[in-house]
């Protein structure tokens, strides 16, 4: 007789649907537990945003915004401009002669920078050059704009490896540039404006030492290859700076305080050689290493003095409107982060709201924190003259 008791197990229906139902409330689960996680990390970007935001704020706010080097309250926006002596030097014949020292021995690590304004190039052309007869190192320029390092040329005493390397970017004429190169013991690394722009691996170069004098503006060993345009901010140090070192260097702009600023920007213990060429007459660089690298000039040499813009460095601005058109697109250790400012004047009249040409007694400065996934966040602050 067959058993007519109800069946107590399930029907395969009835398991899918229990399936069904429990991945479902997973799914939910793992969607209510992402979506807190999204919320959270949205949190802490926008709490980073603020930080950053607050940051930017007090450092404008930091600005002497009285102008109290030059006057009582700046009347144009934007960065102000300096009067700076440079070297100019007119091609053939013409160079700076600096008399050999002890500290000019540099035999692995070293740094050679400049800022320069080029007329023509030439194969060759001498920025920085140890030596007349025979080279342990050298800065110059080729005839395609490129910045050319070259190393024991005419065989220097004690030397190891030589040779000729170029950068891979290239100089215009007529404008301004800052050239550097480093060696750090395995590579030659080419900097144009602060930026790097281009490596070569060389492991193993040691360089020799002479006797002989250090050359601003020709090449000697070469066959007399004279630079040709102007000069400025001249430096050498027996280390391989790092490319932060190197971009500090440049937003530094041309008023580089070697001993003032070496905690923040540059290892003033290990300069061999400053020219600032600031002196704007006579027939004299000083060196501003301490080194007593002072040097002569040579030839046909003028003086020059042109305008410049206390821009191109941050260090420099002493009001706030300096920061008027600030933009940087990435915030550095902040990638995801950029910003911007603004600066305007406004009248008290109109709540601070209405811009006018100016000038007024009020500038309003206005501040964005973008992020590349969230809104910008912005904040508006108005100054007036006074300490």
């Amino acid at each position: 007789m067959k058993n007519s008791s109800p069946n107590s197990g399930f029907t395969l229906v009835e398991v899918m649907i229990a399936l069904l139902l429990l991945s479902g409330g997973f799914i939910i689960l793992l969607q209510a537990l992402n979506t807190g996680n999204v919320m959270n990390a949205k949190a802490e970007v926008l709490t980073q945003q603020a930080v950053l935001l607050n940051n930017k704020i007090q450092e404008i706010r930091s600005r002497r915004y009285d102008e109290s080097f030059s006057g009582s309250w700046s009347s144009q926006l934007g960065t102000d401009e300096i009067s700076d002596n440079h070297i100019y030097f007119p091609g053939s014949n013409n160079y700076v002669q600096i008399p050999n020292h002890s500290s000019q021995a540099i035999s692995q690590n070293i740094t050679l920078a400049s800022w320069v304004k080029v007329e023509a190039f030439g194969n060759w052309d001498g920025v920085i050059t140890k030596g007349i007869n025979n080279s342990p190192y050298a800065l110059q320029l080729w005839g395609n704009g490129s910045i050319r390092f070259t190393a024991n040329w005419g065989g220097p005493t004690g030397y190891s490896g030589s040779g000729s390397w170029n950068s891979s970017g290239t100089l215009g004429v007529n404008s301004w540039h800052h050239i550097a190169v480093s060696y750090d013991g395995s590579n030659i690394t080419f900097f144009i404006d602060g930026n790097i722009d281009s490596q070569v691996n060389k492991p193993g170069l040691v360089f020799g030492n002479n006797s002989e004098s250090l050359i601003l503006g020709a090449d000697f060993p070469g066959g007399n290859e004279y630079f040709d345009g102007n000069m400025d901010e001249v430096a050498i140090w027996n280390e391989a700076l790092s490319a932060t070192e190197i971009n500090a260097l440049y937003n530094f702009g041309s008023e580089l305080d070697a001993t003032e600023n070496s905690g923040d920007y540059l290892s003033a213990s290990n300069l061999v050689g400053y020219w600032q060429m600031n002196e704007g007459t006579g027939t004299t660089v000083t060196d501003g290493s301490g080194n007593n690298n002072s040097g002569s000039l040579i030839g046909n040499i003028s003086w020059a003095n042109s305008l410049i813009a206390e821009g191109s460095s941050m260090a420099l601005w002493d009001d706030i409107d300096d920061f008027n058109g600030y933009v940087i697109s990435e915030i550095p250790n902040y990638t995801a982060f950029g910003c911007s400012v603004k600066v305007d004047y406004v009248e008290a009249s109109s709540g601070f709201h209405t811009a006018v040409t100016g000038p007024t007694d009020y500038k309003r400065v206005m501040i964005e924190i973008n992020h590349k996934t969230i809104p910008a966040l912005r904040d508006t602050f108005i100054v007036s003259p006074g300490l």
